[in-house]
């Protein structure tokens, strides 16, 4: 069984991002986009009050002015529509329970992530914390409206090993530019559990939240301890600007989503996306063809003695594992066969981020398949299966 993300948009989704989004995750994750009704038609304007409620109570107040119980009825009206915006939002929770339960269970914890934009975040942060019920792997916040201190802390797991907690981890990519969220702090003393933690980010203990100035580098606080929380600094970004463009998912939440460190994902392609250039510049030059190229070597050489967190070690100790479970075998054919897989890794992830610029013709869907199966090699542990499994069918 794949794993799969669920994109929850905010009230009003800014362009088309949630399709664009699903787009990008499609060659790794199964995509399910949860939506919720009550919102379509007024958006934030229903937030605090029942639009339809607050127009007759607009109405009272203008055309009966003169009469002296036209303010008796008017706040008598506007108080049913604050509590008309109640209702809704207890329905919008329960639609969001609704799509969202099938896949948050216990026993598909580790498969079903989260994307979660503005009134999603809401949606997503009170249902974990009402219902005991529900687990979930990663989490991406984005714009997110919950308070600074929202009790992660207190989300242990049901059903699961103890010491466990109902989520795996959470991303809050927090946005200084964000007006949208200053605005939900603003309103947070008329709606519960409305917050600021999508600019300020959450408060914790520092064992359990860490933050991460720079979304391109590791997070030095996890030394030694991995924290369950991280408020991702950017301060360039504003409420939706997370979305313009592919940019953003493809070099930060992908890797997230497998248990990645952007920056160490960054190394790898990097590395790889070397490889293959040099390769290509080698077999197209007629001169040095059959010759090994030292730089290429050197490449090789770089990738092999690597070491990353998800690796557990250098990148060649993590191949090793993986062809000795694969091929069995005893040195020397399995130094071989892992000098071999290297190899097949960088190609692989090479074909990968052609793949990723490559345009696909409109309705082809022979091509856009064959692309997709490409893609999924920008994963670096699917990329490390497939090139041991070529050397299995070799």
């Amino acid at each position: 069984m794949r794993a799969r993300v669920l994109v929850i948009p905010g009230i009003w989704p800014s362009g088309k991002w949630p399709e664009e989004l699903t787009q990008i995750l499609k060659p790794h994750f199964d995509c399910c986009l949860i939506k919720y009704p009550q919102y379509k038609w007024w958006g934030p304007f229903a937030l605090l009050f029942d639009p339809y409620l607050l127009i007759l109570a607009i109405v009272v107040m203008l055309f009966g002015y003169r009469h002296p119980f036209a303010d008796v009825v008017a706040s008598a009206i506007l108080l049913c529509a604050y509590w008309a915006a109640c209702i809704r939002r207890r329905r919008a929770i329960s639609s969001f329970l609704h799509e969202v339960a099938p896949y948050a269970i216990p026993g598909l914890q580790s498969q079903t992530h989260i994307i979660a934009h503005s009134m999603g975040t809401f949606l997503t942060g009170v249902a974990l914390k009402r219902r005991s019920d529900l687990h979930v792997g990663r989490v991406i916040f984005v714009g997110c409206i919950l308070p600074r201190r929202f009790p992660w802390i207190e989300m242990r797991a049901v059903g699961i090993s103890h010491g466990r907690y109902r989520f795996e981890s959470v991303r809050n990519d927090l946005a200084k530019k964000d007006v949208i969220v200053g605005l939900a702090w603003i309103i947070s003393w008329l709606i519960s559990d409305f917050g600021i933690a999508g600019l300020l980010g959450f408060k914790g203990s520092h064992d359990f939240i860490h933050d991460c100035r720079d979304p391109s580098r590791l997070c030095t606080s996890c030394n030694g301890i991995e924290a369950l929380v991280h408020n991702v600094h950017s301060t360039d970004l504003g409420h939706s600007d997370a979305f313009v463009g592919n940019g953003y998912a493809e070099v930060f939440w992908l890797p997230y989503l497998w248990g990645i460190e952007p920056a160490e994902y960054a190394d790898f392609l990097n590395l790889c996306n070397l490889a293959s250039t040099l390769e290509r510049q080698w077999t197209a030059d007629a001169h040095t063809r059959g010759f090994t190229d030292p730089r290429l070597t050197a490449i090789e050489m770089r990738l092999a003695s690597a070491q990353w967190r998800w690796a557990q070690g250098t990148f060649e100790s993590y191949v090793r594992q993986e062809a000795q479970s694969r091929l069995g075998g005893k040195e020397p054919l399995l130094t071989e066969a892992v000098a071999l897989a290297i190899r097949n890794t960088w190609d692989l992830v090479g074909q990968a981020l052609k793949a990723r610029v490559s345009k696909i013709r409109a309705g082809d869907a022979k091509t856009a398949q064959e692309q997709n199966e490409a893609l999924g090699a920008l994963d670096p542990r699917e990329a490390v299966r497939r090139a041991v499994a070529r050397l299995s069918v070799a």
